[in-house]
């Protein structure tokens, strides 16, 4: 293999971290305002086998999944669906805005959508390992008695047991920035337990790229060359 194939694939892995039509992983927000197609979503019941599949990204859960409009209450004139004042966001709140977030559905206020207090979890399943930056949570203050408010699991491509994240504890209308750093590399799925109510606002990934073999393995055989060359002796014949 030559040089410049290495810094060919070199360059297109990385290049595809940039921004540009040539980029293949660039970062990608799940945000519940649009699916794989950038077409609106509407708060109500959610599909999460069909809504991010173009993305390689299914969701399910242990409930019925819906969205939850978060951009309620004083700011927007409007009265939270289902009575759940606690996922409102925006200044009043001291948050920006949200808008759609994802929540296990309340049978209760059916087919208003609000957050079960019986709690479950959130499941995200990655087509291709993926690296994880980032999770936003709404309302992370509902232990059920517990003592534990939402918990993550993070799920390795080959490793057997997940990484548990567990967050601080919050209170009421709370956003908080979930951000991972080595721990989220090579996720291939995603589980968010509730022990009771709470939301997702967002999910951000970054694929790995698809050179990346090229280039372990363009690496790999050039530090064959090097040891191969190495261990032959200066005047060796042949």
């Amino acid at each position: 293999m030559a040089v410049s194939a290495i810094f060919a694939a070199f360059l297109l892995v990385f290049g595809s971290f940039l921004p540009g039509p040539a980029g293949s992983a660039h970062a990608m927000t799940i945000d519940f305002e649009t699916d794989d197609n950038g077409a609106p979503l509407s708060p109500g019941a959610f599909d999460g086998t069909t809504a991010y599949d173009g993305f390689g990204v299914t969701i399910s859960s242990t409930g019925s999944l819906s969205l939850f409009n978060s951009s309620c209450g004083p700011d927007f004139g409007t009265t939270c669906s289902g009575g759940d004042d606690d996922l409102g966001t925006g200044a009043s709140f001291g948050t920006e805005p949200q808008g759609n977030v994802l929540v296990i559905q309340d049978p209760n206020v059916a087919p208003a959508p609000g957050d079960s207090g019986d709690g479950g979890s959130i499941t995200f399943d990655f087509a291709k390992a993926t690296t994880l930056t980032q999770v936003a949570l709404l309302d992370n203050d509902n232990t059920d008695g517990g003592g534990t408010g939402i918990f993550l699991e993070l799920f390795k491509e080959g490793v057997g047991a997940p990484t548990v994240i567990t967050p601080a504890l919050g209170v009421d209308n709370l956003l908080q920035i979930i951000a991972f750093g080595a721990e989220g590399v090579g996720i291939i799925k995603l589980v968010v337990n509730f022990p009771g109510s709470g939301a997702i606002a967002s999910v951000t990934t970054v694929p790995v790229p698809a050179a990346l073999p090229l280039l372990l393995s363009a690496l790999a055989w050039l530090g064959w060359v090097a040891r191969r060359k190495k261990a032959t002796p200066a005047n060796a014949i042949g």
